[in-house]
């Protein structure tokens, strides 16, 4: 870790996370602000699917244009874009009076989709960086515990927004958090324009890239297989947000969906945390396979719980599986794909991670609207069922492809000596 802060510094951690926070936190606006001004949950679910999938869509081009103009420039631009397509989103939202009437839906789903267009992906960018230094030095140990600390950075990330959202809701209004998100983008460009030593990343950092995207081969068979799975893991969270606002709705407290999503994603990250503190080996088929097996046993408890304690309780486990979850398929790709493509591999994976998000924000809310609040929670049961079945088929073909093509053992190779 002192290695990496020397490389790109302390400032530029904490950075790293704030620019971060505008995407989950402007999906989750508009999730809460929707929710509340027309009495129901589905218009704002479409809301804030649209913002993160439009995020996903957009990082192979933000990661493209900052290797041809640099990072800082790409920020830049992104950050500025962002600013009026949160106002205009805020703007649309405000025309709503209850029961979708005042609005224009069309507009409203089309400012959502340019709020999550402009959303600066610094995540996917920090992967390229990584993954350029490795096809430059091959540092694999740089190279895991970056990968590493981007995972716990991402998990870190989702109890923060929803926190900041709950708090400055209560504190500010349900309009509030959609202004931080304004003045977060603002902080990011005055550190960008400010602090330029702290982003070292240049377009001449990044040369070599396109050759280097076409050596795609060894692992890439099994590559496909971890990016369905963290698919999975994004409807699981997306689903369960939605659930929280279908509940919070249902008794009046709109503002505590952020508390509950605090919950569930700061134990993610203490459970990603104390796992790469103790070395886990969770990068594994057999590790993959025990987290999937945990999750779909935690997803089906999940609508267990009447009281909010229990519910906390529940949300704290379930987030600690999808934190290890999130950490094992990262270590996966990183394995996967250390001599073949990681920056592409990485950057797939995340886009499909927030586009999973997005289905899970939109099945959710179709879910619980059609056959009632607890069908809501179908969304991830399904969804973890599904990534317990990738965890064995990933088992299965990487026995086929590694162990059984190792030689037998001679027959008179034995453990123990008599005599």
């Amino acid at each position: 870790m002192r290695y990496l802060t020397s490389i790109v510094g302390k400032q530029f951690f904490a950075f790293s996370l704030l620019m971060r926070l505008p995407t989950w936190m402007s999906a989750l606006a508009v999730l809460v602000i929707m929710s509340d001004r027309t009495g129901e949950i589905t218009l704002g679910t479409y809301g804030a699917g649209l913002i993160a999938l439009a995020s996903a869509m957009s990082h192979r081009t933000y990661r493209v244009l900052s290797h041809r103009f640099g990072v800082r420039g790409v920020l830049t631009v992104a950050a500025t874009l962002n600013i009026p397509a949160v106002a205009f989103l805020l703007v649309q939202m405000l025309d709503f009076i209850g029961q979708r009437t005042g609005g224009s839906i069309l507009m409203f789903l089309l400012a959502s989709t340019l709020a999550g267009v402009t959303t600066p992906p610094l995540g996917a960018m920090m992967r390229s960086y990584w993954s350029h230094r490795y096809s430059e030095y091959h540092d694999r140990r740089e190279l895991n515990t970056s990968t590493t600390f981007e995972s716990v950075l991402d998990i870190v990330a989702l109890p923060v927004a929803a926190s900041i959202v709950g708090l400055i809701a209560i504190l500010g209004g349900l309009n509030a958090p959609l202004y931080a998100v304004i003045v977060i983008d603002l902080l990011g460009i005055m550190f960008v324009l400010w602090r330029p030593g702290s982003i070292r990343m240049r377009s001449a950092d990044l040369e070599g890239f396109g050759s280097f995207e076409k050596n795609v081969q060894g692992s890439a068979k099994l590559g496909w297989l971890p990016v369905l799975g963290i698919s999975c893991l994004g409807i699981c969270i997306g689903s369960a947000q939605t659930m929280l606002a279908f509940r919070a709705i249902s008794q009046d407290s709109v503002t505590n969906i952020g508390f509950y999503l605090g919950a569930m994603g700061s134990a993610g990250a203490i459970a990603c945390v104390v796992m790469t503190l103790l070395r886990s080996r969770v990068g594994t088929w057999q590790g993959w396979t025990m987290i999937a097996s945990a999750l779909t046993l935690v997803s089906l408890l999940m609508s267990v719980p009447q009281s909010t304690p229990g519910l906390l309780l529940l949300l704290a486990l379930f987030g600690a599986v999808l934190g290890a979850g999130l950490l094992s398929i990262d270590s996966i790709i990183t394995s996967l794909s250390a001599r073949g493509n990681i920056d592409l591999a990485h950057s797939t994976a995340q886009a499909t991670f927030i586009a999973g998000i997005a289905l899970g924000f939109v099945w959710g809310g179709v879910f619980g609207a059609r056959f009632g609040v607890q069908s809501a929670l179908l969304v991830p049961v399904i969804s973890s069922a599904a990534y317990f079945i990738l965890a064995h088929i990933y088992g299965y073909k990487w026995r086929k492809k590694y162990e059984e093509r190792l030689a037998p053992l001679p027959e008179d190779l034995s453990l123990s000596r008599k005599g």
